[in-house]
């Protein structure tokens, strides 16, 4: 974890990608998302009867359409 932790927090095409000469790029439909938001984890998301999406230990009582998320502490 040490030397994760040693990295410059950096962007990884800036790191990696604009740095190197042995990079190819190949055309690709993967369906992949950023998730970089709320709407967007919705959106990929499982929906339930109501539309909410439910992460971890939740209750959801008369919610549509919405995204929650429970973490231990």
């Amino acid at each position: 974890m040490e030397p994760f932790r040693a990295c410059p927090s950096i962007s990884l095409d800036y790191a990696v990608a604009e740095r190197t000469t042995e990079a190819a790029v190949v055309p690709a439909n993967i369906g992949w998302s950023d998730l970089g938001s709320w709407s967007a984890l919705w959106e990929l998301g499982k929906k339930d009867d109501a539309g909410n999406v439910a992460i971890g230990d939740v209750v959801l009582e008369s919610a549509k359409d919405c995204t929650s998320a429970a973490t231990a502490c």
